[in-house]
């Protein structure tokens, strides 16, 4: 297939120093070559690189040598290598294809392999806490048996308690029955006692009575008087007390309004002093207490002055008398009990 001068040319060229260069310039000579140029590549492929025969072609090298390249020409030679590159580039649109589909494929599967780990994951997370709230199950029945038991045992304290305020009920019960009872006993053996100390007296009083009657016929009666006498008296200091307290109250009233007068006139007129004498004048000094007169408004306030002092004296006075007449009715009092 490769002449002589090709040959040369090859080795011998300063401008194929480079592999690349001469393996393109191989391809050129082999393509000029036809199917000649086709079939050795071929069958040098076949002898020397079996695997990348097989990648190429896809059949196994037999090692057997065509005489493709007497018998077809040049012409045939391109066809067939047309025909085997298009065949080889739908291989590798197939391959491609292919590796594509596995790769989605794979990004598939790793997806599922992803979302089947989460999923493991929350059923990993969720079996714990299954087994947390069985331990908890547990616990919590444990201590309700606990609870239970100790309820119970407080039941049964309560019934004992409960019988036991029972029992202590009926005991207070029957202790109360004795203590009746033995008031009763205590107040009928009194009443016997009392009964016999008390018929020697009736007896003696009975001797003693005709000379009392004798002599004092109408004792009880004048006692009966007395007792009236007394309410009477008691009655009328309770009266005589509430209407002094009136009359006070009644006076303090009067002092407090005249008061009030005065300052509300003095402040009217602009001339207290004047006012003053006037009301005091003719308030508090009445007719039977003389103090000067028509002497003015100085006259008019000592003439005040006097009716207070004498005021004074008068209630003095009267508390000497309510003290007196309390000690003649304790005096009394104590003498009727002397005598009864």
């Amino acid at each position: 297939v490769i002449s002589a001068e090709d040959e040369e040319q090859l080795f011998n060229d300063p401008s194929l120093v480079i592999r690349r260069r001469k393996v393109g310039a191989l391809l050129d000579i082999l393509q000029r070559t036809g199917v000649k140029g086709y079939t050795a590549f071929l069958e040098s492929l076949e002898l020397d690189y079996p695997q990348l025969y097989s990648r190429i072609t896809g059949k196994e090298p037999n090692k057997t040598f065509s005489i493709l390249i007497d018998t077809a020409g040049e012409s045939g030679l391109t066809q067939f290598l047309m025909s085997e590159l298009s065949r080889l580039q739908r291989m590798l649109q197939n391959e491609r294809q292919r590796r594509q589909q596995a790769c989605s494929a794979i990004k598939d599967q790793e997806a599922c392999s992803r979302q089947q780990q989460l999923r493991d994951r929350e059923i990993k997370k969720l079996t714990e806490r299954v087994q947390k709230f069985r331990e908890e199950r547990e616990r919590l029945s444990e201590e309700v048996k606990q609870l239970r038991d100790h309820n119970y045992s407080l039941m049964a304290d309560i019934n004992a308690l409960s019988q036991e305020r029972s029992n202590a009920l009926l005991a207070n019960r029957d202790l109360q029955i004795e203590v009746e009872r033995l008031k009763l006993r205590a107040e009928s053996q009194t009443r016997l006692l009392r009964r016999r100390t008390l018929r020697p007296l009736q007896e003696s009083r009975s001797l003693a009575l005709p000379m009392e009657t004798f002599f004092h016929p109408n004792r009880l009666e004048e006692k009966q008087e007395e007792k009236k006498r007394r309410r009477s008296r008691r009655r009328k200091k309770r009266r005589r007390s509430r209407r002094r307290r009136k009359r006070r109250r009644s006076r303090r009233r009067s002092r407090r309004r005249k008061k009030r007068r005065r300052k509300r006139g003095g402040g009217e007129t602009g001339d207290p002093a004047a006012a003053e004498g006037e009301s005091s004048c003719s308030s508090d000094e009445p007719p039977h207490y003389g103090g000067g007169g028509g002497g003015g408004g100085g006259g008019g306030g000592g003439g005040g002055g006097g009716v207070e002092e004498k005021r004074r004296r008068r209630g003095e006075e009267e508390k000497r008398r309510s003290r007196g007449e309390e000690e003649e009715g304790r005096s009394r009092g104590g003498e009727g009990g002397g005598g009864r």
